[in-house]
């Protein structure tokens, strides 16, 4: 996303909130691809995460991966503790109520293994 971008997204969702009282989009994000664009998408970067506390986050693996490709738990809990750890360091506020995207083998059919990382 470009600075304009995340403009656009703020007056969207203070419209939205006009609307619906209280609404927030909620964000998915992969702490790998951070400042990984040209020089616009990473100012869009820096905008996003000083406007962090205005959006709902939900944690992705670190690099973006589909989980279900992979069995081994200790891979899956290091994706999901990098990116935790990107979070904390840029001020992302997360909600621990939810972490896994259907992208990510959340929904069906359920990969056991990432459920057990998520623990």
């Amino acid at each position: 996303m470009k600075r304009s971008d995340v403009f656009e997204l703020l007056d969207s969702q203070r419209r939205l909130n006009q609307l619906i009282p209280g609404f927030r989009f909620n964000l998915g994000f992969s702490g790998k691809y951070y400042h990984k664009g040209y020089a616009d998408e990473d100012y869009g970067d820096d905008l996003l995460l000083e406007h962090a506390d205005k959006f709902w986050w939900f944690c992705h693996m670190f690099s973006h991966t589909q989980p279900h490709l992979y069995n081994n738990i200790t891979v899956l809990e290091n994706e999901m503790k990098m990116n935790r750890e990107f979070a904390q360091k840029h001020n992302i506020p997360l909600d621990a109520g939810y972490s896994i995207a259907p992208h990510h083998s959340g929904v069906y059919p359920v990969h056991g293994p990432l459920y057990d990382a998520w623990k």
